[in-house]
């Protein structure tokens, strides 16, 4: 199959952190920028936009004050609604640099995990503090399921 340009079904998350991950998705991605369906080659690196990378924060904040078993919270994004990991696989393909402050609670909530501080210390871009909320959040969610579990 020949190379038509950009594939509307795959996103991409590149960076040291995201080793040029290429994920398949099932439904158009919309704005995410995209990759080559043969080459799988990043199209030229955008810089994240102002709204995203301070949903980004508010999605760091909320996974802070995440209250135990509660639903995943929710950051208002342009008056919608969106769950914090769905921010995260939005600023996933941005390899641009956190500010300080994001770096600094990100690296604050990853205290407890040794791997994901030393990835977010090698690269402190977007993307990898995304892929570390994501892993994060999924640790989070296990841990209150086998809680659940236990105490059934």
């Amino acid at each position: 199959m020949a190379a038509s340009g950009p594939c509307p079904r795959a996103l991409a998350l590149q960076g040291a952190g995201a080793a040029g991950l290429v994920i398949a998705a099932w439904k158009p991605v919309g704005r995410l920028q995209q990759v080559d369906e043969i080459g799988g080659t990043m199209a030229e690196p955008r810089q994240i936009p102002p709204k995203l990378a301070d949903a980004f924060f508010d999605a760091v904040r909320a996974y802070i004050r995440w209250a135990f078993a509660a639903p995943m919270p929710t950051i208002t994004v342009d008056q919608a609604e969106i769950p914090m990991s769905i921010v995260c696989e939005r600023v996933a393909i941005f390899t641009d640099p956190m500010p300080w402050e994001t770096f600094n609670a990100l690296f604050f909530v990853a205290s407890t995990q040794k791997p994901l501080r030393e990835k977010l210390n090698a690269d402190r871009s977007y993307a990898t503090g995304a892929l570390c909320l994501l892993k994060l959040i999924e640790d989070r969610q296990a841990e209150w399921r086998e809680e659940w579990r236990r105490t059934q």
